[in-house]
């Protein structure tokens, strides 16, 4: 089966703000059988703004749980465990936990971000790197996670 994975960034916004939107087990792949409650993993990201996070990822959090995603395959790092270290850590998470290549991850990051330039490998077209911005450590390294960085993760995931 093709390598399946979901990346949801600020897309969800627009669907937590509209309350006439409704997500049914069709949508998720859930009651058609495509998938089991066991193959479908969610991993959420949220650092920044702690009250619009926690209801629009606890939105859909709720929906996961209430449409067949099992609790415990779903990751949760908000604000100060949201670290880098953790963050490029996810695909070790699911790898240890038995994701396997035919199963269904879904990612919600919802985090600042921008660009810099281009540090090598000096790989961009336009000459900048895309970043996120993780909970920061007060230890002045530069915590911020480089598009190269979450490439690898991304890799690492054996879906």
């Amino acid at each position: 089966m093709k390598k399946t994975c979901i990346v949801f960034l600020m897309v969800l916004f627009f669907v937590f703000s509209n309350n006439s939107i409704i997500i049914s087990s069709d949508d998720l792949g859930v009651s058609n059988g495509f998938f089991e409650n066991s193959d479908l993993w969610a991993v959420f990201v949220t650092v920044g703004e702690p009250k619009l996070d926690d209801k629009n990822a606890g939105d859909l959090y709720d929906i996961l749980l209430n449409n067949g995603w099992l609790e415990s395959n779903i990751y949760y790092l908000r604000e100060n465990n949201a670290t880098k270290e953790a963050v490029l850590s996810i695909s070790d998470w699911l790898n240890l936990h038995g994701v396997e290549s035919d199963d269904l991850v879904l990612f919600y990051f919802s985090m600042h971000g921008g660009k810099i330039g281009d540090v090598p490998p000096l790989d961009e077209l336009d000459n900048m790197d895309e970043f996120i911005v993780p909970y920061k450590l007060d230890d002045g390294s530069d915590d911020n996670i480089l598009d190269e960085e979450l490439a690898l993760m991304f890799d690492a995931i054996e879906t």
